[in-house]
């Protein structure tokens, strides 16, 4: 089956007008993108995991009532060690499938928990502000072909990481407050369709 099989528009989904709104205004576009928002179709997340991730203290919630795709945040776990965010992270690929919007800002995150987070094959939009990245760890991004939105401001990355952005054929927004990207590197980018916030 295509991919195409999986994916319904949110305008001809279930979700209601407010609910679309709401959704498309989070992810910061205008009305006429709201339309154009694919929502993939995916089996309810295992419950039992899902308890075991809030449990670990991450945030689970359901992206909206009509939909299984999670909305993930690690903003109580940030301080944990790196034992704990790799056992945390290796849950969370135990749903990996139904998580569509991931916080991990301000949580230190090292080359193997980068690599994991690129294993999120629905991840739509991702925050990973505030983690000392560097273009080596975040070069992994690239493999995340669906990511529409991403926040990798107040991080180490340089002009390098440009190559990166471009693979993610999907990416429509990018936070690249206080990096070391150029305005020129930051300008192909723009050349390209996305939206450079800096």
């Amino acid at each position: 089956a295509s991919g195409a099989d999986f994916n319904k528009n949110i305008a001809e989904s279930r979700l209601d007008e407010k609910t679309k709104f709401l959704f498309g205004f989070y992810l910061g576009f205008d009305e006429e993108s709201i339309k154009e928002i694919v929502l993939p179709e995916v089996a309810p997340a295992d419950p039992g995991i899902v308890r075991q991730l809030k449990d670990l203290k991450l945030i689970v919630r359901p992206l909206a009532t009509q939909s299984n795709l999670l909305d993930v945040s690690f903003v109580m776990v940030q301080k944990s060690n790196a034992e704990q965010k790799k056992k945390i992270l290796q849950k969370l690929l135990s749903v990996k499938e139904q998580v569509y919007q991931l916080d991990a800002s301000n949580c230190s995150l090292n080359h193997e928990e980068m690599k994991m987070i690129a294993g999120l094959p629905n991840l739509n939009k991702l925050e990973l502000q505030k983690n000392n990245l560097t273009d080596e760890m975040a070069a992994s991004l690239g493999s995340l072909k669906q990511l529409v939105s991403l926040n990798i401001g107040q991080n180490a990355i340089t002009d390098k990481s440009i190559a990166v952005f471009k693979q993610m054929t999907g990416l429509q927004k990018v936070n690249l407050w206080q990096t070391r990207v150029t305005d020129e590197a930051a300008k192909k980018l723009q050349d390209g369709g996305v939206v450079v916030e800096r």
